[in-house]
């Protein structure tokens, strides 16, 4: 059983486990089958390990089953995980936290099963990306089926 007592903040989902540490430090651990523990590979790990060495990160998106979403002390957005799930990388670099986009001024994030939202500091404005089956996106009919980038919700 594990002793740290360093711990910040967690959040789990239905495969994966991500933590943040006190230092700032991004951790995560369980099922790895698309990369979403950010490892760069797609092995499983039964114990916390160390995502990347930024010690810059402060809030998870957590709950996405094959993908992971989190956001660093700058504002900054970033996924990982899954290609299928709003990330426009290629199935290399996937298995890495990417920025998700250069704007700096994102304050919460959640990772659904299929898709991703997150809120805009400066005017609260909530924005959406991933898979829009059944409308998970809220963007209303005609959306396409799958959206890469945030897209503002009404």
């Amino acid at each position: 059983m594990g002793t740290d007592t360093d711990w910040n903040t967690v959040s789990a989902s239905l495969y994966h486990t991500l933590a943040i540490k006190n230092d700032g430090t991004l951790w995560s651990w369980g099922n790895n089958e698309d990369g979403q523990l950010g490892l760069g590979d797609m092995a499983d790990r039964n114990t916390p390990q160390q995502v990347g060495g930024d010690s810059d990160w402060m809030a998870l998106g957590g709950g996405g089953w094959h993908h992971s979403g989190a956001l660093k002390d700058d504002g900054t957005l970033w996924s990982w995980g899954s290609t299928d799930h709003g990330l426009d990388c290629d199935a290399v670099d996937c298995k890495y936290p990417q920025q998700k986009e250069s704007a700096t001024n994102w304050i919460a994030i959640t990772v659904g099963r299929y898709h991703n939202l997150s809120i805009a500091e400066d005017d609260g404005t909530l924005w959406t990306w991933g898979y829009n089956g059944d409308g998970y996106l809220g963007l209303g009919e005609g959306a396409d089926d799958f959206v890469s980038n945030p897209t503002l919700i009404r």
